[in-house]
């Protein structure tokens, strides 16, 4: 009979330990939600711990000095993390690059590559799947000119005259007798001699 007495108790026990809780939860959203919001300033948000309110940077941002959160507004200090740059270092992989945004950042491709999916950023090296574009072949096609031949490269391409023949490319004016023409299509190539044509480059 004593046993089944105690059960009623302990009941009673660990229902007011859970209401418990249930108060102290809505505590804690009450201190970010009331009347009159706490203020945390530019890229920060309310948090609670223990009903009692703190301001914390969002993610991507952080206090210079190290600490988690800060009382108001007046104390915010909140500063964009540079994920790119030591000591983080995010790695993006092979023919790619990091580049730093406020609050976040993304991997690219580097120039003359691209995601097969057709996305242009991904998170990390372990998404990396940037392979070499070829601009010879379709659906680019770089055209260049009469008696010239496009020539992919890692990278890149260029175009190089057909043998037989020299290039000149005029740019803004200043004539330049080269063998190859890196990413300037449409160079012009004549049997033995060089043939100005005015190109400005992309």
């Amino acid at each position: 009979m004593a046993g089944s007495q105690g059960l009623p108790l302990w009941g009673g026990i660990c229902f007011i330990y859970f209401l418990k809780i249930q108060i102290s939860s809505s505590q804690d959203v009450y201190e970010c939600q009331r009347p009159f919001p706490v203020n945390c300033g530019e890229n920060a948000e309310c948090v609670t711990k223990g009903g009692i309110y703190q301001c914390s940077c969002n993610p991507g941002y952080m206090l210079p000095s190290g600490e988690e959160t800060f009382p108001n507004a007046t104390m915010n200090n909140c500063q964009d993390v540079d994920e790119c740059a030591p000591p983080i270092s995010i790695s993006c992989g092979q023919n790619a690059v990091c580049v730093n945004k406020k609050g976040t950042f993304h991997c690219s491709c580097n120039p003359g590559y691209a995601l097969p999916s057709g996305e242009k950023t991904f998170r990390n090296a372990a998404m990396n799947n940037c392979q070499d574009v070829n601009e010879c072949a379709p659906p680019i096609r770089t055209s260049c000119g009469q008696n010239a031949d496009c020539v992919n490269t890692n990278g890149g391409y260029h175009c190089a005259c057909h043998p037989g023949y020299l290039e000149a490319l005029c740019v803004f004016g200043v004539k330049t007798g080269t063998s190859q023409s890196a990413l300037h299509p449409e160079i012009a190539c004549a049997a033995g001699t060089l043939v100005d044509k005015q190109t400005i480059p992309s």
